[in-house]
């Protein structure tokens, strides 16, 4: 995908016809990296932040007075953060490969341009998975919109002019609730089905099974590599049910809301990161000519 065409993917193509000084090259290395994936995030965030705020918008669906009660859950702080959400979807994956392929470069890889092709290789994989992160969240965007399904504390964000709204049967149709909350929390409030938290929390979970399963070099796989695979991915399991379940408990979402946001998040990792074989990925782990 577009990793390749990062400066470090450039850096690590370059072979060095003179013994330069290896911190030299870490600088070079870093400095590249930094670069790359700070214009890939304000990239993303900017047409997240286009696409979210002019080009789609929530349809405004109304509701029965019967589901008044389910709509009416009080309006709870989340168990898990936006900033927590991000910092564990976005950043622990980088940690993750940065440290990993730190290990693999340093201990199995032959010394050959090994800095150069450190960087490619970590910022190849990274661009890429920022990427298909964009991509989840922009198509988990677009059903948030299309489907326009109120969240379980809908009422409780509106804050309804009930005087205007007429009640008297179960099967009454309310098309506008005339809602005094902030529009900004009432729009948010008409995005529940599928699920933000799902889909990020899911794509960075499979995203880490498919780094350590078919990316990593089986040959690169010593005892500590195994113990390091086990633990990440046992505590991001555990972290990714903590996700899912407290979107329901904090009643932000309904259980549906959650298997489709998960379901997104599990095709696209699928299909960029675990059903094909990850060329672009490994070739940096070798040195041809040498």
């Amino acid at each position: 995908m577009l990793g390749k065409y990062s400066l470090s993917s450039r850096f690590g193509r370059v072979l060095s016809v003179s013994r330069e000084d290896e911190r030299l090259l870490l600088f070079r290395g870093i400095f590249l990296m930094g670069v790359d994936v700070s214009v890939s995030l304000i990239v993303s965030y900017f047409i997240y932040k286009v696409i979210t705020k002019f080009l789609v918008f929530p349809t405004e669906r109304g509701f029965y007075c019967r589901d008044v009660q389910d709509l009416s859950s009080p309006l709870l702080p989340n168990s898990v953060s936006q900033t927590h959400l991000l910092c564990a979807t976005l950043l622990f994956p980088f940690i993750v490969v940065l440290f990993c392929e730190g290990i693999i470069f340093l201990r199995f890889s032959p010394s050959t341009n090994r800095v150069q092709r450190f960087s490619a290789a970590v910022v190849t994989l990274y661009v890429d998975y920022i990427v298909c992160f964009l991509l989840a969240v922009i198509v988990n965007q677009l059903c948030k919109c299309a489907v326009g399904r109120l969240r379980p504390n809908f009422l409780s964000v509106c804050n309804p002019q009930w005087e205007k709204i007429n009640c008297s049967s179960g099967e009454t149709w309310i098309a506008d609730a005339f809602c005094r909350g902030p529009p900004k929390a009432v729009k948010k409030a008409r995005t529940s089905c599928p699920s933000g938290h799902a889909t990020a929390s899911v794509l960075a979970m499979c995203f880490l099974i498919a780094y350590f399963y078919r990316i990593i070099p089986r040959s690169s796989i010593n005892a500590r590599i195994a113990w390091i695979r086990r633990f990440i991915l046992i505590l991001f399991y555990l972290w990714n049910g903590y996700c899912l379940v407290t979107r329901i408990t904090d009643m932000w979402h309904y259980p549906s809301d959650v298997v489709w946001g998960a379901l997104i998040g599990f095709v696209i990792a699928y299909v960029f990161f675990m059903r094909r074989v990850c060329v672009d990925y490994r070739k940096f782990h070798s040195v041809k000519g040498h």
